[in-house]
């Protein structure tokens, strides 16, 4: 009898793991994926985003493109001759045209301000 067990548990094969559950998951996660780069695309091309306080981005200029930076004066106190300095300011296009830059960029320095 304990020969017939062992035939007969040598003949059913082994069950295989299932992987339904892993292969829903990694769909839904393709699903989500492109759910969200539609979204992305969409608002992009129709003017949707919000700006940081939650409220749709409105053009200051309209009908032309406009650069405005986040400080009109940059103070730095005395600076001797010669001696290197850094600073940063945010550039940003408050028109409701595109912005295109086709010369190189100039700064003016005021001296004595």
């Amino acid at each position: 009898m304990s020969q017939r067990n062992q035939i007969s548990r040598r003949q059913t094969p082994p069950r295989k793991k299932s992987r339904g559950f892993f292969w829903a998951i990694m769909a839904l996660g393709g699903v989500v994926a492109v759910a969200l780069a539609s979204f992305l695309v969409w608002s992009l091309a129709t003017g949707e985003l919000e700006n940081n306080n939650g409220q749709a981005a409105t053009p200051e200029v309209t009908g032309a493109p406009k650069l405005k930076a986040d400080r009109d004066v940059i103070e730095m106190g005395d600076i001797k001759l010669g001696k290197t300095v850094q600073t940063e300011f945010a550039l940003s296009n408050v028109g409701d045209r595109p912005l295109q830059i086709t010369d190189k960029p100039f700064i003016e320095v005021l001296e004595g301000c």
